[in-house]
């Protein structure tokens, strides 16, 4: 089990200003110290959180206000005591998940994405049947859409990487380098190297 504490920051250095960053701090909870929750200082800490509880009136502020001391108790400890990591995500205009394995994706491909599964949660959870039909049509429109933006983008590629090709027919080795970048290399190398020996 894995504990996140999100955090919200604004990056500078991206290009989009617009741009933010969550950056979420993650416990591992799976391999907890012996001395967990155990020490004296925390253990003071608990009671004096549940003692406020107990004599502050039962009002939803103050309720608020003792979970926000727990929260802060308990956080201080896992800080202390459990090993953590930094886990940064960015925004959709800037999805490098995404973008790494599909050359051909880019960020108007991930905005119309996102329209897609906003839209598809939304006609989801409708359980209104004139309202629902009417999202799944907004639905279908959105992901009509989003298919035409992946085949022109991947025939926009293609048609890019095949002009490359053409113009470094002249220079094998710079031929060879762009196949090998297209995915195709892998195999001719282990061809090749078997040959030469």
């Amino acid at each position: 089990m894995c504990l996140y504490f999100p955090i919200e920051d604004q990056v500078s250095k991206n290009k989009d200003k617009n741009q933010t960053v969550t950056k979420i701090i993650k416990y591992d909870t799976k391999s907890l110290p012996e001395n967990w929750l155990i020490g004296d200082s925390i253990v003071t800490e608990i009671n004096r959180v549940i003692l406020q509880l107990e004599q502050s009136e039962a009002s939803q502020q103050n309720i608020d206000k003792m979970y926000e001391n727990f929260v802060s108790v308990l956080k201080t400890e896992m800080s202390e005591k459990l090993s953590s990591k930094e886990i940064r995500i960015s925004n959709a205009f800037n999805n490098k998940a995404r973008k790494c394995k599909k050359p051909w994706w880019n960020s108007q491909l991930t905005m119309l994405w996102n329209d897609v599964c906003k839209v598809e949660k939304n006609w989801n959870k409708c359980r209104l049947s004139n309202k629902k039909r009417e999202l799944r049509h907004i639905f279908v429109q959105k992901r009509k859409l989003f298919d035409r933006g992946v085949q022109r983008s991947k025939r926009q590629y293609w048609h890019s990487m095949q002009e490359e090709l053409i113009n470094s027919q002249g220079n094998p080795k710079e031929f060879w380098r762009k196949i090998g970048r297209m995915g195709v290399g892998s195999g001719v190398k282990i061809l090749f190297q078997w040959r030469s020996n």
